[in-house]
């Protein structure tokens, strides 16, 4: 394990859940954890967070046992409709669908201006107009993906960070 600076220990190997979905990653997941993972990574984006939760509880372990990492998609940053940080709904959004308190871990998700930006086809993509897929609108990441953004939404992220609150830790 890593101790964070907060003290918890974070494990080294943790079982992902990208690409799993449903059953699938319930079974995966309950497994994993009675083969003695007890590090889980998910994120909201991943829509599997449910399963995730739903296959801690059956588990039988204890949460303080247990190191949850979720992550903030970057399409969910800046204010809302109702002017507050969109963060703020995601992260109830995340508690929920996990059935926890607390993740001991939030990461935004993939920050960086983008990956592989100087691969060929990537930057020929970045240049074609952008089709929106239908029922995907809300994932669309903001135009303005600029430091500034980034920024405050790490600050409104940290509104959430403590040892008794929401979020242990942010990455």
């Amino acid at each position: 394990n890593l101790q964070l600076n907060t003290g918890a220990q974070m494990p080294q190997v943790m079982f992902g859940t990208y690409k799993t979905k449903g059953e699938s990653c319930f079974s995966a997941v309950l497994s994993a954890l009675r083969s003695g993972y007890r590090g889980m990574d998910t994120a909201s984006v991943y829509a599997n967070e449910k399963e995730v939760g739903a296959a801690i509880r059956e588990s039988g372990i204890p949460r303080q046992q247990l190191f949850i990492q979720t992550k903030l998609w970057r399409s969910f940053v800046g204010n809302g409709k109702n002017g507050k940080p969109r963060c703020d709904a995601e992260v109830r959004k995340s508690l929920r669908s996990l059935g926890t308190d607390y993740v001991d871990v939030w990461l935004m998700h993939w920050p960086g201006p983008g990956r592989h930006l100087n691969y060929p086809p990537v930057r020929m993509g970045m240049d074609r107009p952008k089709q929106p897929i239908q029922g995907n609108e809300a994932k669309v990441v903001p135009v303005d993906w600029t430091p500034q953004l980034r920024l405050q939404a790490y600050k409104d992220m940290c509104k959430h960070v403590g040892p008794a609150g929401s979020v242990r830790a942010l990455g």
